[in-house]
């Protein structure tokens, strides 16, 4: 198909000129020069529709863990890292921050009871003899080990691994980065077409 257009494109011009090899061959170059600047305007398109789909994807796994489980967004979102495509490496991810998240992440507290949390919002978690300490940066909720006032250990919730790794998780994130991808790849190649207009 290319090398039809550059035929025709060659016999229009020789018609029209004596000097027909020359602009044959200015106007191959031409062709050639717009192709390269369009493949380009492509990759950079894909790269800049990757880059916002990953956010966007990042977000609504936030909103999906955040209906079941008793966390706040933002918490979830610290937990998380997004990692960008750029041009020479097309490839996104979310990948995770640390292992377990403290109990008290799931509205925690002390009570008569010991400490308490709902790490499930339909659920209701109660450490017997659980209490509520200052750790290193803040406070936490902790458990003794033994009889004695030390050692102690530090109660958490879940893994996030359990939060993010979940098969419903992972198909929630794959959906809306696959769906946001084709509006964000269409709204960057208008961007980048019009831009090279001016």
């Amino acid at each position: 198909m290319l090398n039809g257009i550059k035929r025709t494109m060659a016999v229009r011009v020789l018609l029209s000129s004596s000097e027909g090899r020359d602009l044959a061959l200015i106007t191959t170059q031409s062709t050639k020069k717009a192709f390269r600047k369009a493949r380009k305007n492509v990759m950079k398109a894909e790269q800049m529709a990757m880059n916002k789909s990953i956010v966007k994807a990042r977000s609504m796994i936030v909103k999906f863990i955040a209906k079941d489980y008793n966390i706040k967004q933002k918490v979830l979102r610290a937990l998380t890292k997004i990692r960008k495509a750029r041009l020479g490496d097309r490839t996104v991810a979310v990948s995770l921050r640390g292992k377990s998240i403290p109990l008290i992440e799931f509205k925690g507290k002390q009570t008569k009871e010991g400490a308490v949390a709902k790490v499930r919002k339909d659920k209701k978690t109660v450490v017997k003899g659980g209490f509520e300490a200052t750790g290193k940066k803040d406070k936490q909720l902790f458990k003794r080990k033994t009889g004695k006032r030390f050692p102690i250990k530090q109660l958490f919730g879940v893994s996030t691994t359990q939060l993010f790794g979940s098969d419903q998780a992972q198909k929630e994130l794959r959906t809306t980065f696959r769906n946001r991808f084709i509006i964000e790849f269409k709204r960057a190649i208008k961007h980048l077409t019009s831009k090279g207009k001016k």
